[in-house]
């Protein structure tokens, strides 16, 4: 692998594998998360005449996107930590899906994960009856960068290690900066529950929700989901909120379509290679 050393060789490379015709990809970078990876050294390529593989450095797996001419049949180095390849489809796409995961498995890669994307609009919106009780019991609040180590730990606890890109210190505080870092505290001051909204727009994204696991089953979880959701609606001028959910989770899955939400039929995939 070779190391991206900046935006502009990253989108001089494939301007120039596009002259050629339009390749399959998975790959829709934004230039400043292009400009993000390449400053922390965690961007890599491997390319072919028919290929641009490109790797990021995460710090337990990599994650692929690629660049594929058609007919391409790409060929990559052995890595030392399991690789993973995400795509996204919409419903009614199945045969393009099969194709696609087909395609991968014949090079190693196995199905992982499957989510499926959840929205509400603002006027859809329904709070739980025992909102405000709820509310008082589990207080909304502003996270501080200096529950950064709890959070992480947390987060560690309760997500899946592969599915799950984690904030850097960097990335936490500028997000507690923004609001975007919200959750519960106990009485002692530590961090009971968490969950991070992101704006693009008018749109909130909602992810990492998670909860103590002594804590669960009393109504922590459900009370910072929609309370958090609220605020954005309300308080932070959202017209749209959405989340990607794991579609074997209908617990959850049942517990927001009491609020308004959806499933948009939006669908994301991972597959995964492990050659350790």
């Amino acid at each position: 692998m070779e190391k991206v050393k900046s935006y502009q060789e990253f989108g001089e490379k494939v301007k120039e594998f596009k002259k050629n015709g339009k390749p399959r990809s998975n790959c829709y970078f934004l230039p400043d998360e292009v400009r993000n990876m390449t400053a922390r050294e965690t961007l890599y390529l491997e390319e072919s005449e028919d290929c641009l593989l490109y790797f990021v450095r995460e710090t337990n797996c990599y994650r692929l996107y690629y660049y594929l001419r058609e007919g391409g049949q790409p060929v990559m180095e052995k890595k030392d930590m399991p690789v993973f390849l995400d795509f996204v489809y919409r419903e009614g796409e199945e045969e393009k899906e099969e194709t696609l995961v087909h395609f991968w498995e014949q090079r190693g890669f196995q199905v992982y994960k499957r989510y499926r994307r959840m929205e509400c609009l603002g006027e859809n919106f329904i709070s739980p009856a025992d909102k405000e009780e709820m509310q008082k019991k589990y207080p909304l609040q502003n996270l501080k960068p200096g529950h950064y180590e709890e959070c992480i730990a947390l987060w560690k606890r309760c997500l899946d290690e592969y599915s799950t890109i984690l904030p850097d210190k960097e990335e936490f505080d500028k997000a507690c900066e923004k609001g975007q870092i919200m959750g519960v505290l106990l009485s002692d001051g530590s961090v009971g529950a968490v969950n991070r909204g992101i704006f693009k727009g008018r749109t909130a994204f909602m992810q990492h929700l998670s909860v103590s696991p002594k804590l669960r089953g009393i109504g922590m979880g459900r009370t910072l989901s929609y309370a958090s959701i609220d605020a954005m609606f309300t308080d932070r001028g959202a017209e749209k909120v959405n989340f990607w959910v794991d579609e074997k989770n209908v617990h959850a899955i049942g517990i927001y379509e009491r609020m308004g939400f959806v499933n948009d039929g939006m669908i994301s995939g991972q597959l995964k290679l492990d050659e350790k």
